[in-house]
């Protein structure tokens, strides 16, 4: 059977039912093509993620940066199912914070942090005792912490 774009408007109107049906059947999701390769995470590895987001955001009603935060320290992946979710690449995401947030974060930094996100499901959870230990340190010298929320850019190498 030809596609409809090869039919002139009578062949078309002759054939509806034929060039309906052959549409129809060309037609399929490109939900679960994903990209592969060493860049790539799998499909059951995002799906994980995406699963564990969801539960700690209460199936996406509960959406807050503290739910969020422990989504991505039980698994750093979920920062992939953000960033899939916005539909931005690590670069955009960057210069979205640097224009929504006054945060520079530069497009190698947020390169860095995507690919150990991906490459290590305990990336975050990592960073995050690091950032802890730091402050407790800081606490033994003598000096107050700072009084700064924990973000991801405070989380960045």
């Amino acid at each position: 059977m030809r596609r409809p774009f090869e039919l002139n408007p009578q062949e078309l109107e002759k054939n509806l039912e034929e060039i309906v049906d052959a549409t129809i059947s060309d037609l399929r999701s490109e939900f679960l093509l994903m990209p592969s390769g060493p860049g790539f995470i799998k499909y059951e590895v995002f799906r994980t993620a995406h699963e564990i987001l969801k539960r700690h955001t209460r199936l996406f009603e509960m959406f807050t940066a503290d739910r969020i935060l422990n989504a991505l320290l039980e698994d750093s992946r979920t920062f992939c199912v953000l960033r899939a979710i916005l539909g931005v690449t690590p670069p955009e995401w960057a210069e979205l914070a640097r224009f929504e947030h006054f945060d520079d974060i530069p497009q190698n930094a947020a390169r860095t942090l995507d690919r150990k996100c991906r490459e290590d499901p305990g990336y975050v959870r990592r960073l995050e005792e690091r950032y802890r230990a730091r402050l407790v340190k800081h606490n033994k010298c003598g000096s107050p912490p700072p009084d700064r929320s924990i973000s991801l850019k405070r989380l960045m190498p």
